[in-house]
């Protein structure tokens, strides 16, 4: 959600030339939120269902509508301000376009993530959220360090723990020792418990319809909010566990 800042930044207007529609409307927004909104939102335009005479309400929904065009037309005039300082065209962005921005103004969501890279860089990994979360044995989070730990693993002897049968107690071995490496290296302390450890091992690297089909569907969902533009994302790393259906993500 847009919230408004005080005391009021001053944001050169060059910074905005090579800006996306979509940044100019928030601009727009946040010009209106300093100045004619007195610090609040354009209203959307509508009420939600309450226990009212049929006569009062559609008075006070036509207030709200009334209100709600008052609110964008003073936005779409700063757009329109902002095209021109920028050397745009004034039909970059239409009436309606900002109409649609103002009424779900208060539902925007900034959503920054982090690349991959600098997830695996231990020196720009969150370490901190990783060890907050590991206080609690568990905390879905431990299962990001075995299969970050089965990763290590991979790369170093190029084979899945407990891939072969008559192999699985020496991987136990080896993934405990991987994964202490890679919490020695974040800082943090080690695991309460080595059940994780034994069960990933027994599993062998085995991929369960069920799940995989899960997880593709969740893909697909993601890839959908991408190409579309709607929907809040999922923010950096999704872990799914089977066992309890639960879900969480982690931002590094």
């Amino acid at each position: 959600m847009l919230q408004p800042r005080r005391p009021k930044s001053e944001v050169s207007v060059s910074s905005f030339v090579q800006s996306k529609p979509f940044w100019i409307m928030a601009k727009a927004v946040r010009d209106f939120v300093e100045n004619e909104g007195e610090g609040c939102l354009p209203l959307c335009g509508s009420i939600p269902d309450m226990t009212a005479e049929t006569g009062k309400y559609i008075a006070l929904q036509q207030i709200y509508h009334n209100q709600a065009a008052k609110d964008s037309e003073v936005v779409f005039r700063c757009v329109q301000q902002l095209l021109h300082q920028l050397n745009q065209p004034p039909d970059t962005i239409t009436e309606k376009e900002v109409k649609l921005f103002c009424k779900y103004a208060s539902s925007l969501y900034l959503v920054r993530g982090t690349s991959i890279a600098d997830e695996y860089d231990p020196k720009t990994l969150n370490a901190q959220n990783i060890a907050g979360n590991l206080e609690n044995p568990e905390n879905t989070m431990v299962y990001y360090v075995m299969l970050r730990g089965v990763d290590r693993f991979y790369s170093e002897y190029n084979m899945y723990p407990g891939e072969f049968e008559d192999q699985v107690e020496p991987d136990i071995v080896k993934l405990k020792a991987c994964i202490s490496k890679l919490l020695s290296e974040w800082g943090c302390g080690p695991l309460a418990k080595d059940d994780y450890v034994h069960e990933i091992c027994r599993y062998g690297g085995a991929e369960l319809h069920s799940v995989s089909s899960f997880i593709g569907g969740c893909a697909a969902q993601e890839t959908i909010k991408f190409i579309t533009g709607q929907y809040k994302p999922v923010n950096n790393t999704f872990i799914y566990d089977a066992i309890t259906s639960n879900t969480a993500t982690f931002a590094f």
